[in-house]
């Protein structure tokens, strides 16, 4: 018996209520990221004296000089863990900061804009779960918080060092944790959900539930295996003949009874 399968959950699209405050909290993260970045300009850096560098242009030498000095960091964990003022040209960690291209305003502005756009509507849409609700606004808040710093700086304000003798790791700031923290609940969730995909695709198969406008193999099987029109009679002539040898069988005795009768008859008419 063919059933209907079971659907894919659908998605049920979130409320503007739902979107609203989506964005309240990506506005928090903002404000968080770009207070942050004006105390470290403020305690961790200062203006230079006289004409100060242009951001993120390399001299004749190809060396680039921050528009702002740095002063002595504010240690938190000794030789671990610091705050220092550093001049980011290029994104999230550091990624592309030495490179000289006019092209990279433009993927870095696009990747921004792209980003808000991309998210927001697959969150208007339903999509994911409670990782993708987390995942959104701190994703959002992180490139925005980036993006007004190039826009109104020329490069991103970085402080967060993490070091160990001759290992260090990339200044970052409070927008490049909001963007990995929600790439990775973005991950989770998308693991999880190819994994209930599985488990959903996985019940249908046994429950033995067959797609509308597909034929079971055993069908198919059975068809192949029917009795043609030659063989059916072929059989009935089988059955018929001894049959009819034991009705033969069963009507010599009366045919021998009547004659018998027959002969008895005259003598008994006789008598």
């Amino acid at each position: 018996m063919t059933r209907e399968p079971n659907s894919t959950p659908t998605e049920t699209p979130r409320s503007w209520g739902a979107v609203a405050l989506c964005l309240v909290f990506a506005a928090a993260f903002i404000a968080l990221d770009l207070g942050s970045k004006n105390w470290a300009s403020e305690h961790l850096s200062r203006a230079r004296f006289g004409n100060s560098a242009p951001a993120c242009r390399p001299d004749e030498s190809g060396y680039i000089s921050s528009v702002r000095v740095s002063m002595p960091p504010k240690v938190i964990v000794e030789n671990f863990f610091e705050l220092r003022y550093a001049e980011n040209c290029g994104a999230a960690f550091g990624f592309l900061n030495n490179t000289n291209s006019p092209w990279k305003k433009v993927l870095f502005y696009g990747a921004a804009v792209g980003c808000v756009i991309v998210l927001l509507t697959m969150f208007r849409q339903g999509r994911g779960s409670r990782l993708f609700v987390v995942a959104v606004p701190t994703i959002i808040a992180g490139a925005i918080g980036n993006f007004t710093d190039r826009m109104r700086l020329g490069y991103v304000v970085d402080f967060f060092r993490f070091f160990h003798q001759a290992w260090e790791y990339p200044t970052f700031n409070v927008a490049d944790i909001a963007i990995t923290v929600g790439v990775s609940a973005l991950v989770i969730d998308g693991i999880r959900e190819e994994i209930r995909a599985r488990r959903r695709s996985k019940s249908e198969r046994s429950s033995g539930e067959i797609p509308v406008g597909t034929r079971p193999h055993d069908d198919a099987n059975d068809v192949d295996d029917a009795p043609s029109a030659e063989s059916s009679d072929a059989n009935v002539d089988v059955i018929a003949e001894p049959a009819s040898s034991e009705s033969t069988e069963r009507t010599e005795p009366v045919e021998r009874s009547a004659e018998t009768l027959g002969e008895t008859t005259p003598e008994l008419v006789g008598s």
